[in-house]
Order: C-alpha cells, then sequence, then structure tokens
C-alpha cells in the first residue's frame, strides 16, 4: 500500500515537474543530415589585453597608415586612408556556414570528405578600384557601391577581401567551395582564376562583403566592402 502511494506521488511530482520546467528541443540536431550545429560553449571565448590592442593600433597608425596618407597617389582626391572596416554579425556568421556546408555537400560528390578542421579564411589586404567610365560593366560587385554618393568615396581606400582556405596535403590552400575543380590544388594557376593586364575573367569566386547582401543569383559568396572608416564617422570606434 505504502509502495503504491509512493509511486502516485512521484508520478505526479513528475507530471508537475515537467509541465512547469518542459523539456527543451534541440532546433538543430548535431546528427541530422544537411545541418551544421556549432556550440562551442565549451571553449573560453577570445580575449585581448586593451592596452595591447592600442599598441598594435597605433603603431598601424603611426607607420603604415601615416605613409599611405602622405603619399597621395595612392588616395587620389581622399585626404585620409581607411583604417579599419566594420562587418555585421549576420552577414559573417552566413559566409562561414556556406564555406562548410558547400565544401561538405559538394566535397561528397568528389569522394572527398571535408570538415570544418580542413577549412579557414584567408584575408588579404586590398584597394578600391577607381569607378571607370565602363565601372558598371568591370566590376559590376561593386554596383551598390558606386551608386551611393557616400560610398563613392571608397574609390582607392583600404579594405579587405577574405577568401576561403582547404587543407590540400597539410597545407591551407585558396580554393572555391562551389567549383571541385579548385578542391585538388586549389585556385593557383587555374583557368579562370588567373588575371593579369592582358587577362580578365569574368568568373566569380568565394569571398566575402559585408554592406549588402549578396545576390542570390551570384555564383559565389565574393564580399569584400564592409562599411571603411573614414570616411564614415568614427565615433563609434573603441580603438
Amino acid at each position: 500500500m505504502i509502495t503504491t502511494v509512493l509511486l502516485i506521488a512521484v508520478a505526479i511530482a513528475f507530471g508537475v515537474y515537467v509541465y512547469k520546467f518542459p523539456p527543451k528541443k534541440n532546433p538543430c540536431p548535431c546528427d541530422t543530415p544537411n545541418k551544421i550545429c556549432l556550440d562551442y560553449s565549451s571553449s573560453q571565448i577570445n580575449e585581448l589585453r586593451v592596452d595591447l590592442i592600442h599598441t598594435m593600433t597605433n603603431k598601424y597608425r603611426s607607420n603604415q597608415l601615416d605613409f599611405v596618407n602622405r603619399n597621395t597617389d595612392f588616395l587620389g582626391y581622399n585626404k585620409n586612408d581607411a583604417h579599419s572596416i566594420w562587418f555585421d554579425l549576420i552577414t559573417l556568421k552566413k559566409f562561414i556556414y556556406h564555406i562548410e556546408k558547400t565544401s561538405r555537400d559538394l566535397g561528397a560528390g568528389v569522394n572527398r570528405t571535408i570538415s570544418d578542421k580542413d577549412l579557414g579564411i584567408r584575408i588579404y589586404y586590398a584597394a578600391y578600384p577607381t569607378k571607370e567610365e565602363n565601372w558598371k560593366v568591370k566590376f559590376p560587385d561593386l554596383i551598390d557601391l558606386y551608386s551611393d554618393p557616400n560610398k563613392q568615396l571608397y574609390e582607392h581606400l583600404h579594405t579587405l577581401v577574405m577568401v576561403p582556405t582547404l587543407n590540400i596535403d597539410g597545407k591551407m590552400v585558396d580554393f572555391n567551395p562551389k567549383d571541385t575543380d579548385t578542391y585538388p590544388n586549389g585556385l593557383y594557376d587555374m583557368p579562370g582564376y588567373v588575371v593579369t593586364p592582358f587577362i580578365s575573367s569574368p568568373l566569380k569566386t568565394v569571398a566575402m562583403t559585408g554592406s549588402t547582401e549578396n545576390d542570390p543569383n551570384n555564383l559565389t559568396g565574393s564580399q569584400n566592402h564592409g562599411n571603411l572608416i573614414p570616411p564614415a564617422d568614427p565615433d563609434s570606434e573603441g580603438f
């Protein structure tokens, strides 16, 4: 009798607990095919000492940036080169997601198993080209930029271009996740990826921009124009 009453009490107590504190469902079970789950709660967030960041950014301003600003041939009509670039978090997360998802899916089709440990991003220092007469034909990826009077000031300014990398024989090599022909050896010397003063290419490759959504019809996630300071207001900067 006591055992029966105890079982009933436990069952009622458990039911009340489940009612008040229902189990939470994982919105993205990691064992579900075609899903990418990221949980780094067991890892510590990266931190740097504030004085180190100030030392590094001030050194850049006093050396490289000062040299560029004093050599106005680099900047055209701009008086000061950009010293920072901002990307929104959602754009960065989408870019990383598509690199991993596309590489994993297409890699399986060519008998190549690709995990996140095989992938990376190389960041190139770059500068915006001059807005030429035929810029809409020559640089269609910059239409949103050069159509904005404020962002036309980006001409000549320093920026960044992010390009995915793949571990090929222990070496992190630039590649295009959407082009499996680049999986064996990367982009180097690949037809369509070589550009010289005498050779141009309409081909697109995965790289990165932060100011606008990529056109879903684009062949890549290639992006390279986050918000530059200057010409944007530096009041939001901490360093």
